[in-house]
């Protein structure tokens, strides 16, 4: 029975370290690829299903893209953070020795 909380316990992740990879891109572009679909497809086509095709599967690629991008936004920023943080810590003073005259 121990065992089994200790395999519990490795298996938790911790929330700090677990990744928002929501792809709210794909649902986005899918929605407005299908409604911009439909409206092509019968002016283009005379063809709403044909037009729903094409719409989905462009309003998948642009949300593929716009997902890609957001996430490489956020990993430039993360990146930048952890070079800032590494800049204070070597900028930090070291702490000033008496000079013999100073008490």
């Amino acid at each position: 029975m121990a065992d089994d909380k200790n395999i519990m316990n490795q298996n938790d992740n911790n929330p700090e370290e677990k990744k928002d990879e929501s792809h709210e891109g794909l649902a986005i572009g899918m929605c407005l690829g299908t409604a911009l679909g439909l409206s092509i497809g019968q002016i283009l086509f005379h063809n709403i299903a044909l037009g729903m095709c094409y719409g989905v599967g462009i309003g998948l690629c642009l949300g593929t893209a716009y997902d890609a991008m957001k996430n490489k936004k956020k990993a430039d920023g993360d990146a930048a953070d952890e070079a800032e943080n590494k800049q204070d810590a070597e900028a930090e003073p070291e702490e000033k020795k008496p000079e013999s005259g100073e008490k």
